[in-house]
């Protein structure tokens, strides 16, 4: 079976798609496939049991089913999309920016001024004091709160 896209759903009732795309709320708040094309509402009805995994709004899945008169998917099977490699996904993906964030270092995408910054107030004598005093009342047995 080949993957097919929402808009090629029209007009072609009785026959039988696969599609990929994300879970979603119509603005009726039915349960909807969507994807770049456009949406269809979804039919669980049928399902006997879905595949594995946890399908959430928001999620991706893989969705069998028969596309009915009333413009309706009624699903037949329901599953995870295949994984693929970092290398795979980078070669397709790799020049989409998703966030609109635009180019970044590697520093910024960790926020390494803020590491930087919270390491050099550990080496301070003050917080190695506060750490002893920590570790030796919560070792000591007969340590309370009134003690930290």
């Amino acid at each position: 079976m080949e993957l097919r896209s929402t808009k090629q759903l029209l007009g072609r009732a009785g026959e039988r798609f696969l599609l990929l795309g994300m879970l979603s709320r119509s603005k009726e708040g039915k349960l909807c496939l969507e994807d770049a094309d456009g949406d269809v509402e979804l039919d669980f009805s049928t399902l006997d049991e879905p595949g594995d995994g946890l399908f959430t709004e928001g999620s991706f899945a893989l969705v069998e089913g028969e596309y009915t008169e009333d413009a309706t998917l009624q699903i037949i099977a329901i599953g995870q999309p295949p994984c693929e490699s970092r290398q795979t996904a980078r070669s397709i993906y790799g020049h989409i920016d998703f966030l609109g964030k635009g180019s970044t270092s590697l520093l910024e995408d960790v926020g390494g001024y803020t590491i930087e910054e919270s390491s050099r107030r550990l080496v301070r004598p003050p917080f190695f004091l506060s750490l002893r005093r920590l570790v030796g009342s919560s070792s000591n047995p007969s340590w309370s709160a009134k003690d930290a």
